[in-house]
């Protein structure tokens, strides 16, 4: 990721977290202009997808209850009647209580509207009055936790530390979080198991092992 991608990243999520205004909305609070500044809720109006995958994105309180109903158990859910894989069964449940409480410290994070899939084949580098300017496409958008757009970084080779420090100008790195991230690449290899089979089942077993063990 070009290290510009990480000031744009987190100045994005800064931009979309909810801002209290008194428009008597329930979901999307808008400014007086009629633009959409966030949501108090974490999920997105439609159902978006993953690769072809459809992802339910009902209206949730927290992180950790959206993240695990909306997506990790699906995930998981698809894999076990697909394979009817044992071990993955028998490790679920224990994710599911691991991640619960891996997540618990996030529930005052304000939802920012993510990318949701930004791999490198996701954006790339244009011009614009000269000067090379990133952008991204293919989106998979949700309401979610910004550190959720770093487990499909981490996947496919992780980012520089230019982009990162970048990135913690705007938003300062949080206790945990290399841990939370390692839940976000499970969810994403988890996917991809699904898309093109057991080539992705070592990675995501491994995954999960080493998230139990926190």
């Amino acid at each position: 990721m070009h290290a510009k991608n990480g000031e744009q990243l987190a100045q994005n999520a800064r931009r979309t977290r909810f801002v209290s205004v008194n428009s008597g909305m329930s979901d999307i609070s808008k400014s007086e202009e009629g633009e959409q500044i966030g949501t108090e809720n974490f999920g997105f109006h439609v159902t978006t997808c993953c690769g072809r995958l459809g992802q339910e994105n009902d209206w949730t309180e927290t992180w950790e209850e959206f993240f695990i109903r909306h997506r990790l158990k699906p995930q998981i859910d698809r894999l076990i009647e697909t394979h009817n894989d044992r071990q993955l069964f028998e490790l679920s449940e224990i994710l599911y209580t691991k991640t619960a409480k891996l997540l618990k410290c996030r529930e005052n994070v304000l939802p920012s509207l993510v990318h949701g899939d930004l791999w490198g084949g996701n954006w790339s580098m244009t011009t614009a009055d000269g000067a090379p300017e990133p952008i991204i496409f293919d989106p998979s958008s949700s309401y979610s936790d910004p550190e959720f757009e770093f487990g499909i970084m981490k996947m496919f080779g992780g980012w520089t530390q230019d982009f990162e420090n970048k990135y913690e100008k705007i938003i300062k790195t949080a206790d945990g979080k290399n841990q939370r991230v390692l839940l976000y690449e499970l969810y994403h290899n988890l996917n991809h198991w699904n898309h093109f089979g057991n080539s992705y089942r070592k990675s995501s077993i491994d995954l999960i092992k080493q998230i139990l063990k926190f």
